[in-house]
């Protein structure tokens, strides 16, 4: 009778860990907050909301997004290029295009963990302050494992994840974050 008791006893122990366990996983990797979807960019329209649901909150809080309601920034993030392949530092990738229609923007690389990539150039982002322009004011960013010549954000060797903040959005970006102008990320080799 002891022997089944301590089976039953660690059969729901382990189920609980499993649970925890993919749980955590989820609220980890996972958005689960994307219901905006623009080519490999995932957004959701209720970030900073008090409609946010307890589930969007956790997302939230274990990614360590600021935040901010959509009024004031929209947060865009990608786990894959434009043809739906996982980012990894293994590839060489181009990021661009024109602004997003914001008073300011960002683009910053994070590993898995979604933490900033260590690395020896210090380079975590871009900004619209920062990147060099065409002459039609588009702009170009290369993100690698290894430094390239002009705007360059380090990816670590492993998975990573981009995230787009768009800061003070215009009114129509977010009434109609949807229709958002986001650069595209283009693969153009790997190791």
């Amino acid at each position: 009778m002891i022997g089944k008791a301590w089976r039953v006893a660690g059969l729901l122990l382990l189920a609980t860990l499993a649970g925890a366990g993919s749980a955590g996983l989820r609220l980890k990797f996972l958005s689960g907050a994307d219901d905006i979807r623009l080519g490999p960019w995932r957004s959701s329209s209720l970030v900073g909301s008090a409609q946010a649901s307890a589930w969007l909150r956790a997302v939230v809080a274990v990614n360590g997004i600021l935040a901010l309601n959509q009024r004031e920034a929209i947060y865009f993030t990608a786990l894959a290029d434009d043809d739906g392949r996982p980012l990894s530092g293994a590839c060489r990738y181009r990021v661009g295009g024109h602004d997003v229609a914001a008073r300011w923007w960002s683009l910053t690389a994070y590993g898995a963990d979604r933490f900033l990539i260590p690395n020896p150039g210090h380079r975590y982002s871009a900004t619209q302050n920062t990147v060099a322009r065409a002459a039609d004011g588009s702009y170009s960013i290369r993100i690698s494992r290894e430094p390239q010549a002009g705007d360059w954000i380090a990816s670590g060797s492993g998975r990573f994840v981009l995230t787009l903040r768009a800061y003070m959005p215009s009114p129509a970006l977010a009434d109609h974050p949807e229709q958002a102008g986001l650069p595209g990320i283009v693969r153009e080799g790997c190791t």
